[in-house]
C-alpha cells in the first residue's frame, strides 16, 4: 500500500510550486496523492500557468471537493503520512491557527495537527504583518513546518524553474520516513484486540477496523537535533486537553476582541473532547449587559465551528468544574427561557448524532444543530442568587503541628 499525503492549494500566488510539488509526487511509485483545491486556486491557478483545475488534477491520484466537510481527510482513521498545504496563503494559515475548519482544506489541516502527523505550510506573503507572523508562531508552536517560498541561490539555479524545483524538493524532504512496504503481506487492524473496532477517535468511539493493512519495515528516522517525543492514547484526558487548548484560546481571543473584558474564563470540557463543549464565565457589569452572554456564545460558534454546545454561567460558578456549572443549570436555567437551539448548521463529522441515520431532519453528515445553554442570572435578579457563604477554616487551630 502507498503511503497518502495530502496536498492543499489555497488560492495564493505560487501555482507553479505546487505544480512541481504534484509533479515530483507522481514520480514516486510509493506515493499516492490525494488533492483538496480551493475555488480561489482555481482562479490563481489559470492566471499563473494557464493551467485548468482538471489539468492539475489530472497529476493526483485521488481528488476531493473542498466543500465536501465529511470526505475522507477529514477524519484521524484516514492514515496519511502528512500534508502539504502549497501555495499557503495568510488566510489559510489563520483559519489552521484558530482551529476554523469551515472547509475540506482547513479540516484536513486541522486532523494533520491533532493526529501529530507532518504539516508543511509553503506560506506565500509580502511583507508579512505582525498578525501574520502570531499566526505562523502558533501554528509553529503547534508542530507545522513553516516553509516560506524563499528561492535560494547557492545552487546557482539557471532560472526560475531551477528555483521551483528546488523548493518544491525542500518541501519533500520535510516527510523523512525511509522504509519499505512489505509485498503480499497484510494485517487487520484489530489482529490484537479482534474487536472489529479501529483505534478510538477523541469523541469516544471507534470505526471499523481495516480488514487489510500493510506492514511498513522502517529503515531510517530523519528527526532533528535532540528530538523530544511525545505520545498519546487518544481519547485521554492528555489527548482531549490538547485539543480543547487551542479551542478555548481562539474562542477568548474573538469574543476579547469583540466586549472587552466581559469573558472571564473558558473551558473546553474533556467530556467534549476539547471540541464539542465550552463553558464560557462571563460577567455582567451594569444593565446593558444583559443578553451579551448569549453574544458571546454566537462568537464562539463563530470561532470554532465544530463546536456543539455552549453553556453560560456567572462569576461565580467555577466553569472548570463540571459539577459547578451542572448546579447552576439546574437552578438558574429553564429549558422553555434559556436553551437557545440553532439548527442545520455544520458541526463536526465525527459526531455520531449529526448523521441522517439518527434523524431524519439531518440534511447531511456533520450537519446539525447547535445549543446555547443560559445558566446566567438575570441582572436585575442577581439579589436572588446569592450564593450561600461558608467561614473560613484554619486548619492550624485543629492540627498546628503542622503548622
Amino acid at each position: 500500500m502507498k503511503q497518502r499525503i495530502v496536498v492543499g492549494v489555497s488560492g495564493a500566488s505560487g501555482m507553479p510550486l505546487a505544480v512541481e510539488v504534484l509533479s515530483q509526487l507522481r514520480r514516486q511509485p510509493d506515493v499516492e496523492t490525494h488533492l483538496v483545491l480551493s475555488r480561489a486556486a482555481e482562479i490563481t491557478l489559470r492566471e499563473e500557468s494557464g493551467l485548468t483545475a482538471q489539468q492539475l488534477r489530472k497529476l493526483a491520484d485521488v481528488c476531493y471537493d473542498n466543500g465536501d466537510i465529511g470526505a475522507a481527510p477529514a477524519s484521524g482513521s484516514f492514515r496519511t503520512a502528512g500534508m502539504i498545504v502549497v501555495p499557503c496563503s495568510m488566510k489559510t494559515v489563520a483559519g489552521i491557527a484558530t482551529g476554523y475548519s469551515d472547509s475540506l482544506l482547513l479540516r484536513a489541516a486541522d486532523v494533520t495537527l491533532k493526529e501529530r502527523r507532518k504539516l508543511v505550510l509553503a506560506v506565500r506573503e509580502c511583507p508579512f504583518s505582525t498578525i501574520h507572523l502570531r499566526n505562523m508562531q502558533e501554528l509553529s508552536s503547534m508542530g507545522a513546518v513553516i516553509l516560506p517560498m524563499v528561492l535560494s541561490f547557492y545552487n546557482r539555479p539557471d532560472g526560475l524553474e531551477d528555483c521551483v524545483r528546488h523548493l518544491a524538493g525542500k518541501i519533500l524532504d520535510q516527510f523523512g520516513i525511509e522504509g519499505e512496504i512489505l509485498p503480499g503481506v497484510r494485517v487487520r487492524e484489530d489482529q490484537n484486540s479482534n474487536t472489529g473496532k479501529a483505534m478510538p477517535e477523541f469523541p469516544g468511539y471507534c470505526g471499523p477496523a481495516n480488514p487489510e493493512l500493510p506492514i511498513i519495515k522502517v529503515k531510517a528516522v530523519t528527526h532533528r537535533r535532540n528530538p523530544i517525543l511525545q505520545t498519546c492514547i487518544g481519547p485521554s484526558e492528555e489527548h482531549v486537553s490538547m485539543a480543547g487548548i487551542p479551542t478555548e484560546a481562539s474562542i477568548l481571543a474573538m469574543v476579547e476582541k469583540a466586549m472587552p473584558g466581559k469573558l472571564l474564563n473558558v473551558y473546553c470540557a474533556s467530556s467534549g473532547g476539547g471540541k464539542y463543549i465550552a463553558v464560557l464565565q462571563f460577567k455582567k457589569s451594569v444593565p446593558s449587559d444583559e443578553g451579551r452572554q448569549r453574544q458571546a456564545a454566537l462568537l464562539a460558534f463563530s470561532a470554532f465551528a465544530e463546536l456543539k454546545h455552549v453553556f453560560l454561567v456567572d462569576e461565580d460558578v467555577d466553569c472548570f468544574d463540571m459539577k459547578d456549572v451542572l448546579w447552576a443549570m439546574t437552578t438558574r436555567f429553564q429549558a422553555d427561557k434559556d436553551l437557545i437551539c440553532i439548527p442545520g448548521v455544520q458541526c463536526h463529522p465525527l459526531d455520531p448524532s449529526n448523521q441522517p441515520e439518527y434523524a431524519a431532519g439531518i440534511r447531511a453528515r456533520g450537519v446539525a444543530c447547535k445549543a446555547i445553554f443560559d445558566c446566567t442570572v438575570p441582572f436585575d435578579q442577581k439579589h436572588r442568587f446569592e450564593r450561600a457563604k461558608f467561614m473560613d477554616v484554619d486548619p492550624a487551630r485543629g492540627v498546628p503541628e503542622l503548622f
